[in-house]
């Protein structure tokens, strides 16, 4: 095991050991209906998650114990719901072949493997068997085949053009744009013995652009900034994009503009306004797709939690923590 993966792993038991005992009763989570949910089930579904937060926070551990524990709190909710789910499928008139589950496992040995063996293989490497592989297969299908039956696929949902008006007037700070500028930029670094000679050539770029020379051609020649193979441009930019004393003059520039030299820390700016836009509030007609695709998510999750909730109602779902 590698030295930071060792560390990572440290500070994660260090700052869910205590809460995880806090929370469990002899490792138990949950109890839905005969199901038992444990703790190490979740642990074990939290995993991969849990590495990628403790590397993201590794040096904020109390913000890593505020995501951990709100990892911890979704995860056991995705348990509960597809227990809840499975347990409707087991108690309901639904059945399916044994067929499709081979068929189901025969497409991920094709996509994933050489053959069964080299699957059972991987399975056993990791440390589980082809027997909870095939249960975990069969249930992924069960889950599958009932959420389809419940909640429309966002084909089937239908968004009113009233529905999509008034999400854009009850959100209209969400689309507003502030001011951006299409920006190209030369970079010109130096050291303390070249800053002369690099202000030198920086006013004969300038004054070469001012007598319409292309400022990508002078940036692809000059340039030492990631962009240069770009011909120097950024693209559309706003003001937290850029250094404060880059963006000032930026947002001065008028379109098809060039500014003078700026100079921060080692290196001369020069900066060229392709185009502006000043803020302004995207119109309906063209986010007005966006806005369905969000309001047919909404719609589909709202459809989702109904059914959990129906289903949850009518079950036996106790919480030990």
């Amino acid at each position: 095991m590698k030295r930071n993966d060792f560390f990572l792993i440290t500070v994660i038991f260090l700052l869910t050991g205590s809460f995880n005992q806090a929370q469990d009763r002899n490792g138990v989570v949950v109890l839905v209906n005969d199901s038992v949910i444990t703790n190490a089930k979740v642990q074990t579904r939290m995993i991969e998650d849990r590495l990628a937060l403790a590397q993201l926070y590794a040096n904020q551990p109390s913000v890593l114990s505020e995501k951990l524990s709100e990892l911890r709190k979704d995860v056991v909710q995705q348990m509960v719901e597809r227990e809840l789910i499975l347990n409707e499928f087991k108690t309901g008139p639904y059945q399916f072949p044994e067929s499709y589950i081979e068929r189901r496992i025969q497409e991920d040995i094709d996509n994933n493997y050489e053959d069964r063996l080299t699957l059972i293989k991987s399975l056993q490497k990791s440390g589980s068997t082809f027997e909870s592989y095939k249960k975990s297969q069969k249930e992924n299908i069960i889950i599958s085949a009932m959420t389809f039956k419940n909640v429309p696929p966002k084909s089937e949902i239908l968004i009113s053009p009233y529905k999509i008006e008034q999400f854009y007037k009850n959100n209209i700070e969400t689309f507003k744009k502030e001011d951006q500028v299409d920006l190209s930029e030369i970079v010109l670094p130096f050291t303390a013995e070249s800053k002369e000679v690099t202000l030198k050539i920086g006013k004969e770029v300038i004054k070469k652009v001012s007598f319409e020379v292309p400022f990508g051609e002078m940036a692809s020649v000059y340039s030492s900034g990631v962009h240069q193979h770009d011909f120097g441009k950024r693209g559309w930019t706003d003001k937290r994009q850029l250094h404060e004393k880059l963006a000032a003059t930026a947002f001065d520039l008028k379109s098809k503009e060039t500014s003078d030299l700026i100079e921060i820390g080692t290196n001369f700016f020069i900066l060229h306004a392709n185009d502006v836009k000043k803020a302004h509030y995207q119109p309906l007609s063209e986010i007005r797709n966006q806005i369905e695709e969000t309001l047919k998510d909404l719609e589909i999750k709202r459809l989702r939690n109904r059914w959990i909730q129906r289903l949850e109602n009518k079950s036996f779902v106790r919480y030990f923590f």
